[in-house]
């Protein structure tokens, strides 16, 4: 935009000289000529917002046409509630799962069977697409398995209530999120834990320094992203 601008200035000051324009109005002119190059920088600048806001407006508009996840995945069986204690053990068994993203894709997991016991740490590397994410979806139900069962602790979690599975599993993303509010809302955002507990967790999580003569630490907001 700067060279157009530059050229429109210098165009408009030839013409002006040209025709022996007084001094006066040259003047005059070349103020207009450069409060034009502002406006039309406002009118690009505002373009853009309003662009940018109308792709939000859509995606809200998308998002509210979805149908809930809760109505999408209702598996006839999943009225089972298991104990608060659940998983004790944290066994995680895939019984020949095959899943998909969309009907219309092919098969992301093609007859998947492994098990992790108690206590173990277990990597799953492969390649880009070799299914590393939709293993994790799939515990989540994110994905459904289509045939096959995934079982925790000895619970096949197709029959298990799609939001009592996903409170009773822990996930640590490569890159963790922090939502604006308070540290208490972060930790805890079902407020179904005291005090104690909060602090205990973040003296697990080598935090214990910031916990010292601030007894209203869990109170404390934060901005997104901290």
């Amino acid at each position: 935009m700067r060279p157009l601008f530059s050229l429109i200035i210098l165009l408009s000051g030839w013409y002006l000289l040209a025709n022996h324009t007084g001094g006066a109005m040259l003047g005059l002119v070349m103020n207009y000529v450069l409060s034009l190059t502002n406006v039309v920088n406002q009118m690009v600048t505002i373009r853009a917002a309003l662009e940018f806001d109308m792709v939000s407006i859509q995606r809200i508009l998308e998002y509210g046409h979805l149908e809930p996840e809760h109505q999408i995945k209702a598996h006839p069986l999943s009225r089972i509630t298991p104990l608060t204690s659940w998983p004790e053990e944290g066994r995680v068994e895939f019984d020949d799962v095959w899943a998909k993203y969309r009907s219309d894709l092919p098969f992301c997991l093609q007859g998947t069977s492994f098990t992790v016991r108690q206590g173990q740490k277990v990597a799953i590397v492969g390649r880009t697409g070799a299914g590393k994410s939709s293993i994790a979806l799939a515990l989540g139900r994110f994905i459904e398995a289509l045939q096959g069962s995934i079982l925790i602790d000895g619970y096949d979690i197709a029959q298990i209530e799609l939001k009592a599975l996903r409170r009773h599993i822990g996930v640590i993303p490569q890159q963790a999120e922090i939502f604006k509010g308070t540290i208490r809302l972060n930790l805890d955002p079902e407020g179904v834990h005291d005090d104690a507990d909060l602090r205990k967790a973040l003296e697990e999580s080598q935090l214990s320094d910031i916990l010292d003569d601030k007894p209203d630490l869990l109170d404390n907001p934060l901005e997104q992203a901290g």
